[in-house]
């Protein structure tokens, strides 16, 4: 394992349930190579941060974080951890969150997921 990816599995917060080693270093490789490791790592750190205090059973796995570029969401120390905020499939804010992270979330029994934002960062600025 390399000192980067050890350094990142320090700093993401626990689970209860295993973490498949193995499978997150995929991950780990896939996400190096769209942002720099040590980006990753505080935003790990961040996440940490977010979660504490919060069921450890709600924390996303660390292969999925890494897969979907949720160190995105992470990235800035100084903003506070982001209240999620639901938004409904098919809505303008959805499809702007698919366009931004490159991929359909999954949906919740609502039909929906929860975002940390209205809109993605990107849009945000631009209005």
């Amino acid at each position: 394992m390399t000192d980067t990816f050890l350094s990142f599995l320090e700093n993401y917060p626990q689970r209860e349930e295993f973490c498949d080693v193995e499978r997150t270093r995929e991950a780990w490789a896939g996400a190096i190579r769209r942002a720099r490791p040590e980006t990753i790592i505080a935003a790990a750190e961040n996440y940490r941060k977010a979660r504490e205090g919060q069921p450890a059973r709600y924390t996303m796995s660390a292969r999925r974080w890494l897969s979907e570029g949720r160190w995105r969401d992470f990235e800035r120390p100084d903003t506070p951890p982001a209240q999620l905020l639901w938004i409904a499939y098919g809505s303008r804010e959805w499809d702007a969150w698919t366009r931004y992270r490159g991929k359909t979330p999954p949906l919740d029994r609502r039909g929906g997921w929860r975002f940390p934002s209205r809109l993605p960062p990107m849009i945000q600025a631009a209005e």
